[in-house]
């Protein structure tokens, strides 16, 4: 089996940290070479995260048409000998289904995220969903995400397929470690923006402090991006924070390279997005063994309703997370061991590279 994956660069990123993962894991199966496609080729981050074995083929985009891409992508399948083409993300699927014209290999695209409003599908979506015709499979990395592409593309509903994300073993390894004792500390990870919604933590943290009488903190793991209106919602969330006097309860954390060792020190973890593809903080937190309390949107209800639906609460209601915050923390020891058990058993069952590779060893056949 040759695979040719496709990707726009290797920079920083969470679908190119996914496909590296999933590169490294295909090269170590029986009988499978694996070759990697890029076209931004000053983006390197996660080029020394690649085993050796895999085969690089980098080519600098000129334009932001440049159609050369398709010609490049013929030209290695043809060459090599390609059976399988695999690509991940919007453009470099274009690329892909493009390219499939010209030659023969089985074509599968991978979208990474879900449509930030599901019932307004603007004309970029609508116009790939016709390119994912000329697709053999297309992989959504949530289940959410690909019940819209077969409500609004029907024509699609064979070739949809869902396969979650991998989840690093560091994260799995912190259970082990971890101290089933209820701590008042509350984890976030993700950037700051008002997609990601910490107003909403911000007034159910002045709730459970003024009307539960409960002293707790937050924590916040991520970056603010360089929008403009990233920074102005950030000054919102701080002006928030000191007119509600809750400097010492709300720590702005900034970028944390070990995200699994943070998870050690605190028992929940928060979600409050608005939207979301598939949530990588949820994901984590359950390979750990955190309560994971999330809105209840997009994937978060099918990722943790089985486990308990009391984890869910709306992103517009801060008197609801309140109240919900309030109940986790007055978990005794023994249940707080019982729910962390059972959400570390479910991401065994979803998230291992074990579990993932072998599902898409199996579309590629």
């Amino acid at each position: 089996m040759r695979i040719l994956l496709v990707i726009d660069h290797l920079g920083i990123g969470g679908a190119q940290r996914q496909m590296v993962n999933l590169a490294n894991e295909l090269v170590d199966q029986p009988n499978c070479s694996v070759h990697l496609f890029f076209y931004h080729s000053s983006y390197m981050h996660f080029l020394s995260k690649l085993d050796r074995r895999i085969n690089i083929c980098a080519y600098q985009k000129k334009s932001k048409l440049d159609f050369f891409v398709v010609y490049k992508l013929v030209e290695i399948v043809k060459k090599e000998g390609i059976d399988v083409v695999l690509s991940y993300l919007k453009t470099p699927s274009i690329y892909n289904e493009i390219a499939g014209i010209f030659h023969s290999a089985k074509v599968i695209v991978s979208e990474r995220s879900t449509y930030k409003n599901p019932n307004l599908i603007n004309m970029g979506t609508r116009v790939r969903n016709q390119l994912h015709r000329l697709a053999h499979l297309v992989i959504c990395n949530s289940q959410h995400h690909a019940n819209l592409i077969k409500f609004h593309a029907p024509f699609l509903r064979r070739k949809v397929q869902v396969i979650y994300n991998y989840v690093d073993k560091d994260f799995f390894e912190a259970y082990s470690l971890r101290a089933f004792d209820v701590q008042n500390s509350f984890l976030c990870v993700g950037a700051i923006n008002s997609n990601k919604n910490p107003l909403l933590i911000i007034r159910a943290l002045h709730i459970l402090n003024t009307e539960y009488n409960i002293e707790a903190s937050v924590a916040w793991a991520g970056e603010i991006r360089d929008q403009l209106s990233d920074k102005k919602y950030k000054q919102e969330c701080d002006q928030l924070i000191s007119a509600y006097g809750l400097e010492s309860n709300w720590t702005w954390l900034g970028k944390v390279d070990n995200v699994s060792k943070l998870h050690l020190n605190h028992s929940f973890l928060i979600l409050p997005s608005f939207y979301e593809g598939l949530p990588n903080a949820i994901c984590e937190g359950m390979a750990s063994g955190l309560i994971c309390l999330a809105s209840n949107v997009c994937e978060n209800p099918l990722l943790l309703k089985p486990i308990d639906s009391k984890f869910l609460f709306s992103p517009f209601d801060p008197k609801e997370l309140a109240g919900l915050m309030f109940e986790v923390l007055n978990f005794e020891a023994k249940e707080l061991e019982s729910l962390s058990r059972k959400l570390h058993k479910r991401a065994l069952n979803l998230f291992t590279r074990n579990t993932i590779t072998q599902s898409y060893l199996q579309l590629t056949q």
